[in-house]
Order: C-alpha cells, then sequence, then structure tokens
C-alpha cells in the first residue's frame, strides 16, 4: 500500500466500522457514497493507485468476485457491516493464499474500491441504479 495514502487514511478499525454499518443496508452505503458525485472518479482511482502490484492482483481478483454478486438483487438488500467483513475477509484470505500479509488500512482500501466502483456505476448508469434499487 502507498505509505502516504495510508497515512492520508490513518488508523482504520474494521471491526468498530463493520459495527458501525451494521444494521443499514448495502445500497444505502453506495447511495450515500453518490453523493461525492463526478469526485467518485477520482476516489476509485485514489483507491486503486494505492495498491502495490501484489495487492493490485489480487484486488482485481477480488472485485470481479464481488461484481459476479452483485448480479443477485438479493446483494443489495445485504447489511453494510457485513459487506465490508467479507470484503476485507476474502481480500486478506487471498493474500495469503499467496504469503503475502495485509493490513486494516489495506483491507478497508480493498472495501473502498469495491463500494466506490458501485457507485460509480451507479452514478452513471440509470439501469444499474434501478437494478440495485436506488
Amino acid at each position: 500500500m502507498d505509505k502516504v495514502y495510508a497515512r492520508f487514511l490513518g488508523d482504520v478499525d474494521l471491526k468498530g466500522l463493520q459495527a458501525k454499518w451494521t444494521g443499514g443496508e448495502f445500497r444505502a452505503f453506495v447511495a450515500h457514497l453518490m453523493e461525492l458525485g463526478p469526485g467518485l472518479f477520482e476516489a476509485f482511482q485514489a483507491d486503486n493507485a494505492a495498491f502495490d502490484s501484489d495487492e493490485a492482483e489480487v484486488a482485481a481478483e477480488v472485485t470481479r468476485e464481488f461484481q459476479d454478486l452483485a448480479k443477485d438483487q438479493s446483494f443489495w438488500s445485504r447489511d453494510a457491516g457485513q459487506v465490508l467483513g467479507q470484503i476485507s475477509t476474502r481480500f486478506e484470505d487471498k493474500m495469503n493464499e499467496r504469503g503475502w500479509s495485509t493490513d486494516d488500512i489495506t483491507k478497508f482500501n480493498m472495501f473502498q474500491s469495491v463500494a466506490h466502483g458501485f457507485a460509480l456505476t451507479a452514478f452513471v448508469n440509470p439501469d444499474f441504479r434501478k437494478f440495485i434499487g436506488l
């Protein structure tokens, strides 16, 4: 992970964020991110630029997996805290499979990358917004 970006994020408490977001639908979280408007593109770029080459390889795999899950409308009503946990755990598992370590900042960045990607798609694509229930 890019050290400047990691310092920008500061300390990340994944368990605290997961608890805070528990009870809200993931679609509502994505709707909140859509409020960034055109800034979503820059946020998405920053998320992905922060990964080193090994992390980027794993991030691409995890992103594809969650894009596949998102084709099921029930995904969008899932608990946002649970989705955070699943994305970060999947990223960590895939990193560990390769013998690479990760930290909470990088796992949170993985979640942000997926969530910003979905929000950006929803922002520019009315059909996608309709599909996810926004």
